[in-house]
C-alpha cells in the first residue's frame, strides 16, 4: 500500500471545505456583479427593492431600494470576509480532528512523544504549537507561515474588531520580507498583499480569500503527512477500521465482501494506492482486527 497521497479524515474534511469555499466565493462574486448590473440598468431606480421582495416571501419590506457604490462595495467585500473567517473555523476543526486521531492511536498502547506543555499563549499560532508539540519539522511550511500570520490577523480583525485593522496587522502587512514571500502566492491580478493602517477598515478582495484558503490547505496537507508518519501503517489501518464501523461516516458502494469494503474505502475515501487487493485484509488480520471488522461488515454493510 502506498500512503504517499493518503488522507486522514480530518484533512479530507478540510480539503472538501476548501473546494466548496472556492465555488462559493466565485459564484457569490459573480452573483453580486449580476445583481449590480440588473439594479443599475433597470429604468426603475428602486429596482433593487423589487429584486429583494422577489427573493423571499417574507421580505416584503426591503431595507434598501437602491444599490449605491457604498452598498455594492460592502456586499462585494463581505464574500471574502466570510470566506476568511470560515476557512479558519475549518482549520480549527481540522486540528481538533488530527489531535483526536493521535489520541485514539495513543489509547491503543502506542506512546507518542510530546514536548512539555507550555503556558497558554493567546498570541501563539495553533499550527506552530502543533508542530512544536510533536517536534515536527516545519521545513515544508516555513515559507508560508508569514502568510498564515497575515490571514490570521485579518481574521481576528474581521471577527473581533468590526473589520478594523489592528496595530499588529498594520505592522505585519508592511513587512518587506512578508510582501516578498506573498508574490508567489497571489493571483496575477493582485500585485501585492494589501497593507493597512491601524483602525483602517479592511476590504477583502475575493481573490485574497482564495489565497488564504490555498495557504491553509497547503499547511493542512503537510500536517496530514506528518501525522500519517507518526501513526505508521498500523495506526492508520486501525483508524480506518474504526471509521468503517460507522457506515454513516464512511459510506461505500461495495457491499459484497468485507475485503471489498476495506479496499474501496482505502482507495476512494483515503486515497491510498492499492495494487494488491489482498494486502490490506492481510495487514488487518495481522493486527488482530479482522474478526471485529468482519462482524461490523455483517451488521452494517452486508445486503
Amino acid at each position: 500500500m502506498d500512503l504517499s497521497r493518503a488522507q486522514l479524515d480530518a484533512f479530507r474534511g478540510l480539503h472538501y471545505f476548501h473546494e466548496n469555499l472556492n465555488i462559493h466565493i466565485k459564484s457569490s462574486t459573480a452573483g453580486i456583479i449580476l445583481l449590480a448590473d440588473a439594479a443599475s440598468t433597470n429604468i426603475d431606480p428602486r429596482h433593487l427593492g423589487e429584486l429583494i421582495r422577489r427573493s423571499h416571501p417574507a421580505w416584503n419590506s426591503p431595507p434598501v431600494h437602491q444599490l449605491d457604490l457604498d452598498i455594492y462595495k460592502r456586499i462585494y467585500c463581505s464574500v471574502g470576509a466570510y470566506a476568511i473567517v470560515a476557512i479558519f473555523s475549518a482549520l480549527d476543526d481540522f486540528l481538533t480532528g488530527l489531535e483526536a486521531d493521535i489520541s485514539r492511536f495513543e489509547a491503543k498502547g502506542n506512546p507518542v512523544a510530546r514536548q512539555p506543555k507550555v503556558a497558554d499563549n493567546d498570541q501563539a499560532e495553533p499550527i506552530e504549537t502543533l508542530y512544536n508539540r510533536y517536534s515536527w519539522p516545519t521545513t515544508g511550511i516555513t515559507s508560508i507561515l508569514p502568510a498564515l500570520k497575515y490571514f490570521r490577523l485579518i481574521r481576528n480583525c474581521l471577527a473581533h474588531r468590526s473589520s478594523r485593522a489592528s496595530l499588529a496587522l498594520s505592522d505585519h502587512s508592511k513587512d518587506q520580507a512578508f510582501q516578498a514571500g506573498m508574490k508567489g502566492l497571489l493571483e496575477r491580478t493582485t500585485p501585492s498583499a494589501p497593507t493597512y493602517e491601524r483602525n483602517e477598515e479592511i476590504f477583502v478582495d475575493p481573490t485574497l480569500a482564495i489565497c488564504c484558503s490555498d495557504v491553509i490547505r497547503t499547511i493542512a496537507a503537510d500536517c496530514n503527512q506528518k501525522c500519517l508518519k507518526l501513526l505508521g501503517i498500523d495506526g492508520f489501518l486501525r483508524l480506518v477500521c474504526q471509521n468503517l464501523d460507522n457506515p454513516q461516516k464512511c459510506s461505500t458502494a461495495a457491499y459484497k465482501s468485507p475485503e471489498a469494503v476495506l479496499n474501496l474505502a482505502l482507495i476512494e475515501r483515503y486515497r491510498v494506492g492499492v495494487t494488491d487487493k489482498y494486502e490490506a485484509p492481510k495487514e488487518v488480520q495481522r493486527l488482530g482486527l479482522w474478526k471485529d471488522f468482519y462482524k461490523s461488515f455483517q451488521t452494517n454493510y452486508k445486503t
